[in-house]
C-alpha cells in the first residue's frame, strides 16, 4: 500500500487565477502597484495544517475568532480566510513584487503539502493497527511519497 498526496500546485493556480480575473498575462509582471493588495485562491482546506505549515515555515501566524489567520513575511503580511468549507483565500498587502508572493505561497504550498502527506500517513498506520493490519516496512521514495507495505495478521 502507498500513500501518496497530490494536491494541485498553488504555483499554478495563483498566476492561472490572476491572469483570468485580470484578462492579460500577469506572469511576468514586477511590481504590486499603489500597495493595492492581490487575492488568490489556494489548495489550502484544514486550518490547523495551514497554521503547521506557516509555523514551519517560519512565521508566527495568529488566528481570530472567526477563523481567520493573520502573518507576517517578510514585507507582506497574508490574510487567510475561508468560507464555509471551501478551501482558504489568501489576501496579500505589501508584497513588492507579483514574484514575491508568488515565491512565498509556493514555499507555504510545499510546506502545507508535506503536513497533509504527515496527516494521512498517521491516519493510514493508525487505521490499519485498529484493522488487525502489521506494518511489515515502511520506505521513503525519492519523490518523498511514503511506500507503506502492510500484513495482514
Amino acid at each position: 500500500m502507498s500513500v501518496s498526496i497530490a494536491l494541485l500546485p498553488i504555483a499554478l493556480v495563483i498566476l492561472d487565477r490572476a491572469e483570468q480575473a485580470s484578462g492579460r498575462d500577469i506572469s511576468h509582471r514586477d511590481t504590486v502597484q499603489d500597495d493595492a493588495p492581490v487575492s488568490f485562491p489556494t489548495s489550502f482546506a484544514d486550518a490547523n495544517l495551514l497554521l503547521e505549515a506557516l509555523r514551519d515555515f517560519g512565521v508566527y501566524p495568529t488566528q481570530t475568532e472567526t477563523g481567520d489567520i493573520f502573518c507576517q513575511i517578510g514585507e507582506s503580511e497574508l490574510c487567510f480566510t475561508q468560507q464555509g468549507g471551501q478551501p482558504f483565500s489568501v489576501e496579500i498587502r505589501g508584497a513588492p513584487s507579483l514574484e514575491q508572493a508568488y515565491r512565498h505561497l509556493s514555499n507555504i504550498d510545499e510546506d502545507y503539502r508535506r503536513c497533509v502527506q504527515t496527516a494521512v500517513y498517521e491516519k493510514v498506520k493508525a487505521r490499519a493497527e485498529s484493522q488487525g493490519l502489521m506494518l511489515e516496512s515502511e520506505e521513503t521514495l525519492e519523490d518523498k511519497t511514503i511506500l507503506l507495505t502492510l500484513r495482514i495478521r
